[in-house]
């Protein structure tokens, strides 16, 4: 990752925003609701990830690193994500195990 990152929620999804050293060119990842992985952010979110947290870009939320993490755990393992491989196998035990009611 680059010195510039920015961390945003769009539409439910997580993502970041890197500049390229070279060129000085924004560029970001998106996180694929259908795989759990983060993939290569269209022209349009990058857009609206940079102007986000105005009045005008209103489906934008910039988030703190630790927020960004934690809503992207949270997105993978509460179901809205089916994540396969061993990782899968986790959250679906988590999952599990967090169903169980508690007894005091």
């Amino acid at each position: 990752m680059s010195e510039f990152s920015t961390y945003f929620e769009y539409y439910n999804r997580t993502g970041w925003l890197e500049q390229d050293p070279d060129n000085g060119s924004i560029f970001g990842y998106i996180l694929n609701l259908d795989t759990g992985e983060f993939e290569r952010a269209s022209g349009d979110i990058v857009i609206a990830a940079h102007l986000g947290g105005s009045s005008v870009i209103t489906e934008v939320s910039r988030l703190r690193y630790e927020y960004f993490v934690i809503e992207t755990e949270r997105s993978r393992s509460d179901g809205r994500v089916r994540v396969e491989g061993p990782i899968g196998v986790l959250y679906d035990e988590l999952n599990m195990l967090l169903s169980i009611p508690v007894q005091y």
